[in-house]
């Protein structure tokens, strides 16, 4: 016979074992996920500039931060969205080498290039900003998630 000792280790073992295969199987189960989409807090208010894409205030457009453009998947706006979007194009030093016409469609791809000055350049990173018509309320920290709501980027993580 087993003394009591001996089974409560067998016990507090098996209940260890037990949290060790959950954490496992939880983490698998994570990483089957394959695209996250960018959250409220990927936005700032603001938008770039047209002629060298540097960060420029607006009150009507907010703006995503810097994204791997080897890591995008898609763009996507809601159906009854009333904002537009342009792609900021950068090469690997973050310089900025073109832009996308105003859109209102899904993007699910990104141009692997951009011409500058006659130079060909790689799209490395590009940024998103969304542009909001200024029959609109302007945008503030209060209704930004309203305004963000209509538009989700997807990357590959």
């Amino acid at each position: 016979m087993l003394t009591r000792n001996v089974k409560r280790i067998l016990v507090g073992l098996a209940v260890i074992l037990a949290l060790v295969l959950a954490i496992v199987a939880l983490s698998k189960i994570g990483k089957l996920e394959k695209t996250k989409d960018l959250g409220l807090t990927a936005f700032e208010i603001g938008t770039l500039n047209e002629a060298d894409g540097k960060e420029a205030k607006s009150d009507f457009a907010f703006r995503t931060d810097y994204q791997k453009a080897a890591k995008f998947n898609k763009i996507t706006l809601a159906e009854d969205a009333d904002i537009t979007y342009v792609i900021y194009y950068f090469n690997a030093d973050k310089k900025f080498i073109g832009k996308s016409n105003a859109l209102s469609a899904e993007t699910t791809e990104l141009p692997s290039t951009q011409t500058v000055n006659s130079a060909t350049e790689n799209v490395r990173y590009y940024r998103v900003v969304a542009i909001v018509p200024d029959t609109k309320d302007e945008v503030t920290l209060l209704n930004l998630s309203s305004y963000a709501k209509q538009i989700t980027v997807t990357v590959n993580k």
